[in-house]
C-alpha cells in the first residue's frame, strides 16, 4: 500500500467470502518495519502496537462469530 507523508502505511482488513473481496481500513497506520507480515500483527510491545493488535484480534473475533452464526 502507499505510504503517507510520515512514511507510514495503513492497516487494511481484507475479507473474502463467496469469491467476493472487501478491503476495509482499520484507521491505524504503522511503519512498514513495525509490521510482522507472517503473523499479521504489529511487532514489539509498545502501547500503540498492543492497541492495534487488540483491534485486529477483536475484529477477527467478530467476523468469525458472524460466520459461525450464519450472518455472512
Amino acid at each position: 500500500s502507499k505510504k503517507n507523508k510520515n512514511g507510514m502505511v495503513p492497516i487494511i482488513i481484507r475479507l473474502t467470502y463467496l469469491g467476493k473481496r472487501v478491503d476495509k481500513s482499520t484507521g491505524y497506520y504503522v511503519l512498514p518495519e513495525q509490521w510482522n507480515t507472517e503473523k499479521q500483527k504489529v511487532k514489539g510491545n509498545s502501547t500503540a502496537g498492543a492497541e492495534i493488535n487488540s483491534c485486529i484480534n477483536t475484529t477477527i473475533g467478530k467476523i468469525s462469530e458472524l460466520y459461525r452464526e450464519g450472518a455472512l
